[in-house]
């Protein structure tokens, strides 16, 4: 769906004013419905089938009610809206405006904080904590940690946060896709469709960090407001992407050596490498993490090529695997069984269940 411009949103309204306080007005009342779902009832033999959001005519109403008012709430509906319609592009643009209000208007923009509480910015916190609920929450009415899971990673894929979660062993569902089947698909995708999607994940952490850092600075209070359960689910689509993104400095693999050579026996030489220009590795150091996991990458892809039979680039793949992955996700990688007795034992609660 084509979005208006973010830049034309965060402008205030005429008279550098942030218009209507529109609570009451239809309008405004109707956006909660159009983002909640109804569940099909029964009652007796009558049937109710139910319906799903409406996030085409919610973008719509937010845009209507945008050109009225500068408000908080209006704000996170259409960042939910411009995320199921457009994904990461449209969650970028609702974010843009929550920053907007945030670092801009935060003393004149809606809800109103009130001077006779100390003007107690409790109603914003909430509204805010919609994009993020906190872990088990019973009230999450627009379910956005969810809607972040299930929309596809891109278009040019079936794919969904919630496959590779699975895929990965970080959620259990009985449908399981081959890992290995999946990067090999997104990797087969153009780079630059891959990059982008990783662009727009560090473009959102930064409004993200933004925001937070916005309103806890007005509010005297450090701890007033995080985004942890979505900061956890776009930890995890980053380091999906970053594994199918290839170093920059292996662009042109055939002449290129992928680490750093120890100079201090190189001699003359200028690089550790054998007179038919070959790159003699028993001198080779390695400097980085990139450049070792790219050597783990390229063993791979040897004993692939020039052992078909052999299992160790399943275990090096795997090793790619885990090495983004925290001591919890490693457990829970290499043993299931294992991990809700280590939860135990160290204190750790669960929160990566299903949404």
């Amino acid at each position: 769906m084509d979005l208006p411009s973010t830049e034309s949103l965060l402008t205030p309204l005429p008279d550098n004013d942030t218009g209507e306080n529109l609570e009451y007005d239809s309008a405004y009342l109707q956006m909660e419905e159009l983002a909640l779902a109804v569940p099909p009832t029964e009652i007796g033999d009558s049937v109710s089938e139910g319906k799903e959001p409406d996030y085409r005519s919610l973008i719509k109403n937010t845009i209507e009610l945008w050109n009225r008012t500068r408000d908080l709430r209006v704000a996170a509906y259409h960042t939910l809206a411009a995320f199921c319609l457009n994904g990461l592009e449209g969650m970028k643009q609702g974010l843009s405006m929550i920053n907007y209000l945030c670092g801009s208007l935060w003393d004149k923009c809606y809800p109103e904080l009130d001077p006779d509480d100390d003007n107690d910015p409790t109603e914003r916190i909430n509204i805010l904590s919609m994009l993020s609920p906190k872990t088990g929450s019973y009230n999450d009415p627009i379910d956005f940690i969810g809607q972040f899971r299930r929309h596809r990673i891109c278009d040019e894929l079936p794919y969904t946060l919630r496959d590779v979660l699975i895929a990965q062993g970080i959620i259990t569902a009985e449908a399981k896709t081959d890992f290995s089947l999946m990067v090999s698909e997104f990797r087969n995708l153009p780079r630059d469709i891959i990059a982008q999607k990783s662009a727009l994940l560090g473009e959102i952490k930064e409004l993200l960090e933004n925001i937070r850092n916005s309103i806890n600075t007005k509010t005297g209070d450090s701890a007033l407001l995080n985004f942890e359960a979505l900061d956890r689910e776009i930890g995890y689509m980053n380091r999906f992407l970053d594994t199918l993104l290839p170093e920059e400095n292996t662009a042109n693999e055939d002449n290129a050596v992928p680490v750093t050579a120890d100079t201090s026996q190189q001699g003359n030489a200028g690089a550790s490498q054998t007179a038919c220009g070959v790159t003699n590795l028993s001198t080779v150091i390695i400097t980085n993490r990139n450049d070792a996991l790219m050597m783990v990458k390229k063993s791979a892809e040897y004993f692939r090529k020039a052992e078909p039979s052999s299992p160790l680039p399943y275990l090096l793949d795997r090793v790619l695997k885990m090495s983004d992955m925290n001591f919890i996700e490693i457990l829970t990688e290499i043993d299931k069984g294992a991990l809700e007795k280590v939860r135990e034992q160290l204190g750790v609660p669960e929160q990566n269940q299903e949404y």
